[in-house]
């Protein structure tokens, strides 16, 4: 144990050898240095230096500086709340009323904060996906691009719009069926956040939605990697342009079951990936045609 970690107190004993006793201050221990008896344990250090600690995220680390401070809140949480039943005095009403208003710019990043929270927790999306979808929407708002639009579809838009700058393999479909938008409203925000911040919105990558079909169909482990090793052949040599990505992904999902003998028929990878049978098959016949079915 390191020496400076602990100390000896000399004015304590212990109690069964009569021995010095150390004190581990970050253990909140008391123990024995001969016999090594425990004497006290998950000792609190009730001395507070007042000191503000600050990571990289510009959070607070101390749990009496009050909640922490994240991007996700308008006002960064720094605004004071007073409640009503701790007013003793009649001169906090006015302070009271004026903190119960706030502006409409608040009140509308309040509502899409909710909203883009609710999203992508329904998606399991991660913290990073959610910070810049609201940075994005802070710049639309900026820009004045929510007028004569609604919050919810231009929060999907910038939901949608990071998902691709990210690679994730969220889709247009998993993004519409959380939004209470339309298909041709959400389709007009994305357009909208396109041509207004210049954003590249390239097709999905099918390798990255292969793991979630093949655990919602139930198949094995073999067939997700045959399924990725077919689909990476089939990129290398340029033939996407054009083509669904997820009728590709149902018509390789078929193909490596049936190679592995794992029976699935092509209803439910249809209603799983998202397409119609006959695109699934189209795309089944295209990849045996190109591809030389020789994988062990």
């Amino acid at each position: 144990m390191d020496m400076a970690y602990k100390e000896f107190n000399t004015y304590d004993r212990c109690p069964e050898c009569n021995g010095n006793v150390l004190v581990v201050k970050e253990r909140g221990e008391r123990t024995c240095c001969q016999c090594g008896l425990i004497i006290n344990e998950k000792e609190f250090d009730y001395v507070y230096n007042e000191k503000i600690m600050f990571n990289r995220e510009i959070k607070l680390t101390n749990a009496r500086n009050g909640q922490i401070i994240t991007p996700l809140l308008p006002d960064i949480s720094l605004c004071t709340r007073i409640e009503k039943k701790e007013i003793y005095n009649t001169n906090l009403k006015r302070a009271v009323k004026r903190d119960k208003y706030l502006r409409w710019e608040k009140k509308n990043l309040l509502i899409a904060i909710t909203e883009l929270k609710r999203i992508c927790y329904n998606l399991s999306l991660p913290d990073h996906i959610v910070k810049e979808a609201f940075k994005l929407y802070k710049r639309a708002y900026k820009k004045n691009l929510v007028k004569g639009r609604t919050i919810v579809g231009i929060v999907a838009a910038c939901i949608y719009c990071t998902c691709k700058k990210e690679t994730s393999s969220r889709t247009f479909q998993d993004i519409l069926s959380q939004s209470s938008v339309n298909q041709k409203s959400l389709k007009y925000c994305i357009r909208t956040l396109a041509e207004a911040f210049k954003l590249t919105i390239s097709l999905s990558n099918p390798i990255n939605m292969i793991p979630q079909f093949i655990a919602e169909l139930g198949l094995s482990y073999e067939v997700e990697k045959l399924t990725i090793k077919v689909l990476d052949s089939y990129l290398k040599r340029g033939l996407l342009n054009g083509k669904n990505p997820k009728g590709l992904c149902g018509g390789a999902i078929y193909m490596c079951a049936k190679f592995k003998n794992q029976k699935i028929n092509q209803k439910r990878i249809g209603e799983v990936v998202g397409v119609a049978e006959a695109t699934l098959r189209n795309q089944y016949k295209e990849l045996l045609n190109t591809l030389d079915f020789t994988y062990a």
